[in-house]
């Protein structure tokens, strides 16, 4: 079931709501309140019958006001004469106390002549759907109708109800076009904002102009994205500028220094200043790295995780480093390949640098490719364990003095694999060491073999 995580579903959803209940409330009142105008106008035809039965029986004497009443009883109405009243009435019958009012209201007389509105004394029951009324002919004699009540439902009903569904089916398509014009606009405005995000990790910068229409809430959105974009594209190009200016005018005079201290007959003192001059380089080469972001990747590719931690295992322990790696095989995942080793390769350096034995473990979790990584180091107080991830952040003096770094390796690593949609964690271990914990998202052709 799709999620309500969008305007237009979730608009749709409290217009399917809003409607449907007004909708039937709507309905409902419209067939009460027909309902009882057909009832009012069935009540005032029968008085009105009632009140022509009576007069009729008036103009005729009193031996043939029997037949005249036979012939005039139809329907739900069954008339005769008699000299005395057959009606009882009840207290507390809306329906006869309704009737007997609406007579009154039309003959007066009645209420001198004799007027009784209820059952019948003589059967001595009173009937669910049945009511008597007694008509006093002004001589002592009465005219004793029984009518049947007959409540017909309201005509049309089911018409009405299929008219009033399709007037609210035609306000749920035009709202529905309504909620697309507007969306539609927002969407191209996700899209844009997607490629963007990419923007600070690639080299180039390609603007996504995003049309600058609609209603005028989502124009000045999309006009100030538009603005934000092109800061974006200078400020890109500007930092490709400063990167090279960076790499030119502080690489160029180390390489002089080099060239130089080879002149120094003291060896002690030369390989003093030549350690000087490649740790500078190298905290040159770790900014640079991370400012320009990851490698200038544009596709995803399939690659084995595993082969790739092998290799980087393989270099460290060819340099005389302790490092094992067991687990999973055939870990095969979706993602920038290069990304992917670089950050591991400054994950499986920190920890062989700075926890001498490491061993590097793979394994399968749903939807991930796990990787453990673990050395025997001191570890990290827990209080600067956060800290540690962030950029330029050196803690040699938790882990072991004269490691070296720029504190660079933990934030590019981290950078590259939440860009590749995964996740990076540190702990400590017990008695000692420290853990890294990361996720791969495994896509397939993902094969999870022997471990």
């Amino acid at each position: 079931m799709r999620r309500l995580d969008t305007i237009a579903a979730r608009t749709m959803a409290l217009l399917l709501f809003g409607l449907g209940l007004f909708h039937i409330a709507s309905v409902w009142v419209y067939q009460a309140a027909l309902t009882r105008e057909i009832a009012a106008n069935d009540d005032m035809r029968i008085a009105e019958r009632l009140i022509a039965i009576r007069r009729s029986l008036l103009t005729q004497p009193a031996d043939k006001r029997e037949d005249l009443a036979h012939e005039m009883s139809g329907g739900p109405i069954d008339a005769h004469f008699g000299m005395r009243p057959l009606a009882v009435a009840r207290p507390g019958d809306v329906v006869a106390e309704t009737l007997r009012a609406r007579l009154l209201a039309a003959e007066p007389e009645l209420a001198r002549a004799g007027l009784v509105v209820g059952s019948d004394v003589e059967a001595g029951r009173q009937g669910a759907h049945q009511v008597v009324a007694s008509l006093g002919l002004g001589d002592g004699s009465f005219a004793n109708v029984s009518i049947v009540q007959v409540r017909r439902s309201a005509d049309g009903g089911h018409a009405t109800v299929w008219s009033t569904s399709l007037m609210a089916l035609g306000v749920i398509l035009a709202s529905l076009m309504i909620v697309r014009w507007i969306t539609g606009p927002l969407r191209a405005l996700g899209a844009a904002a997607r490629a963007v995000e990419q923007a600070p990790h690639s080299e180039r910068f390609t603007m996504t102009p995003l049309a600058e229409s609609g209603p005028r809430e989502v124009a000045e959105t999309a006009r100030a994205f538009n603005d934000m974009q092109r800061r974006i594209a200078s400020l890109l190009e500007d930092r490709t500028l400063s990167l090279a200016a960076i790499s030119h005018d502080l690489k160029t005079p180390l390489t002089r220094l080099r060239l130089q201290i080879e002149d120094i007959g003291a060896v002690d003192t030369r390989a003093r200043m030549s350690a000087e001059i490649a740790e500078m380089e190298a905290m040159i080469d770790g900014t640079l790295a991370f400012l320009r972001g990851a490698p200038g990747e544009d596709e995803t590719r399939l690659f084995d995780v595993r082969a790739t931690v092998e290799s980087i295992c393989a270099d460290l322990a060819d340099q005389g480093h302790d490092v094992t790696v067991s687990g999973a095989r055939h870990t095969i995942a979706l993602g920038h390949p290069l990304q992917i080793k670089r950050a591991l390769t400054n994950l499986i350096q920190n920890a062989v640098r700075h926890g001498g034995r490491t061993d590097v473990r793979l394994a399968f979790r749903e939807g991930s490719i796990e990787i453990v990584i673990a050395d025997d180091g001191p570890g990290i107080p827990e209080a600067l364990i956060n800290i540690a991830r962030r950029p330029f952040e050196r803690l040699d003096a938790a882990r072991s003095n004269g490691a070296g770094g720029v504190g660079l390796g933990l934030a590019i690593a981290e950078r590259f694999i939440v860009a590749n949609g995964g996740t990076l964690s540190l702990s400590n271990r017990k008695p000692h060491g420290l853990q890294v914990l990361v996720n791969l998202v495994k896509r397939p052709p993902a094969i999870a073999t022997d471990p």
